[in-house]
């Protein structure tokens, strides 16, 4: 059987790799990996075509595999494409760099990502395709959108927050192997027993229904002094007064150092210059990420002027918050609703008339040197239309998200992990995108107004979590799960081991 591995960029992997091909017959013949791992999968596969992700991403052919006669996309194929065009094009924000990016040069990229990889479908004829995570990166998710089309199977990992443990999933929008288990048991009644999880599972759960700032970073994103209202002078003096951290200061500025002088690794796309010819130099590099942050701290400064300080937490109201973008977690997982205005009016418009939406930035949004892709997601007039809406306000990132979700009648989110958060702490969640935890007690996935209608006139109804149902979830998760955390998150719970390439290929094989 011919596989193709997409960004599959690990040692780990090329174990799997080797194992599935020697136990199952999982024969890789196209590999698209970051090119510090050529050497190893050549070793490995030596008839393998190999394709750098960032050549993939900027649309640059594999120097292996450059057809003479292209694939030519024709109406029929784009109109079934139709979905993926407009996730794939928002999905560019990715290479977005301060307005270089047209619409007439993303419709050409994308149009040539289509044409190359529907000839590589022609020509090598996979069996199946195995995403390490869900596609995002534009051309793995118009590769994944044609192997759907063409009803290639495609198998993918999604990481949930609960201590790094993975899943497998062959579709970003379908049933998960989770659902399937939890509805099982429920039909048994499972959830009428005790229910038993592991040690650190249970560890985990618990810390989700302690306070905000006992909740670990990664989670919540937010530190106590907000540092976008805190002045640049006062940090500087608190810098100047630590004089233990004076040499993580020196080894952090030694690592900066070296980062300028190598050429930066990035697939930005250059004011008039097209994608694949695309390429900053140290210095150009540099100042783009000058002014990132200048637009992210402006975009900061705008966002906080339009905000509510006073907040009446005793009046019927929804806590909405927005994701982090551009993110796999709105794009492609959002679907429609990357464009996460469409999710606050129609919120506002189904309310009831004494209900409120507060509605909070994630603090990550406006830290340019935590993810400087920040920069390419949000406009002004984005916090403008939503404040324009008579039952909106905005509440600063600093507002925590506990006190919001504890007093509110639900959470409103795309997919994001306040929902997970929300259950967990016995409220109900309203979800416009395909979250980890879909099919999860208490969580309303909606994709049109009369579903969403439909939630709502539950949560007037006086719609109550059942805990038990929410436990046996997360049972069900740990259940299929395997942990495949690479890098540590700043968990303050201990993880439980990383899974083994055996393990991950036993759960490929017997995926259904």
């Amino acid at each position: 059987m011919k596989v193709i591995y997409s960004e599959c960029n690990h040692q780990l992997w090329l174990d799997v790799a080797a194992i599935l091909d020697e136990r199952s017959g999982w024969e890789p013949c196209y590999w698209i990996g970051s090119s510090q791992f050529e050497n190893e999968i050549r070793l490995c596969f030596e008839d393998v075509c190999f394709h750098s992700s960032m050549d993939a991403v900027k649309s640059i052919p594999s120097p292996e595999f450059q057809p003479t006669c292209p694939a030519v996309p024709d109406k029929p194929l784009l109109d079934n494409l139709a979905v993926c065009e407009s996730t794939a094009l928002k999905m560019m924000d990715r290479m977005e760099a301060l307005g270089s990016f047209s619409y007439q040069e993303r419709i050409r990229h994308y149009h040539r990502l289509v044409s190359y990889w529907l000839s590589v479908i022609e020509v090598y004829q996979p069996e199946r395709v195995i995403f390490s995570t869900i596609p995002h990166m534009v051309y793995d998710y118009v590769f994944y959108y044609l192997c759907q089309l063409f009803e290639i199977p495609t198998l993918m990992f999604e990481e949930s927050i609960a201590l790094g443990l993975s899943f497998l999933r062959d579709s970003i929008d379908g049933r998960t192997n989770i659902e399937t288990l939890y509805q099982h048991l429920l039909h048994e009644n499972r959830h009428e027993q005790d229910i038993v999880l592991s040690e650190e599972l249970d560890v985990y759960l618990t810390s989700l229904t302690g306070k905000y700032d006992d909740v670990p970073l990664y989670i919540r994103y937010v530190s106590k002094d907000d540092i976008y209202t805190q002045s640049s002078w006062k940090a500087n003096i608190k810098k100047l007064i630590d004089i233990k951290n004076y040499s993580n200061y020196f080894a952090k500025q030694l690592k900066i150092l070296g980062q300028k002088i190598r050429p930066p690794m990035n697939y930005l796309k250059q004011r008039s210059v097209l994608p694949e010819n695309s390429g900053m130099s140290n210095i150009e590099y540099r100042w783009f990420r000058w002014k990132a942050r200048l637009r992210v701290k402006k975009l900061a400064k705008h966002y906080y002027q339009r905000t509510t300080h006073e907040v009446d937490l005793t009046k019927p109201y929804l806590y909405v918050a927005l994701s982090y973008q551009p993110e796999a977690t709105t794009s492609p997982k959002g679907d429609v609703y990357v464009h996460m205005e469409l999710m606050v009016a129609m919120l506002s418009k189904l309310i009831p008339e004494n209900w409120m939406l507060y509605l909070k930035e994630h603090p990550a949004q406006f830290d340019a040197s935590w993810a400087f892709r920040a920069h390419s997601a949000r406009m002004e007039y984005f916090y403008d239309d939503l404040v324009a809406l008579d039952n909106v306000a905005l509440l600063p990132t600093s507002f925590s998200s506990y006190d919001l979700i504890d007093q509110s009648m639900a959470v409103a989110t795309v997919t994001g992990s306040v929902g997970w958060q929300a259950v967990i702490r016995g409220k109900p969640v309203i979800a416009f995108g395909y979250p980890w935890y879909q099919g999860c007690e208490a969580v309303f996935q909606v994709n049109s107004e009369q579903k969403c209608f439909e939630a709502i006139e539950q949560l007037q109804a006086g719609y109550s979590v059942d805990e038990r149902k929410v436990r046996l979830y997360a049972h069900a998760l740990e259940e299929v799960s395997l942990n495949l955390a690479f890098e540590d998150k700043m968990q303050t719970v201990q993880l439980i081991d990383v899974a083994t390439a055996d393990s991950i290929a036993v759960a490929l094989e017997a995926y259904e």
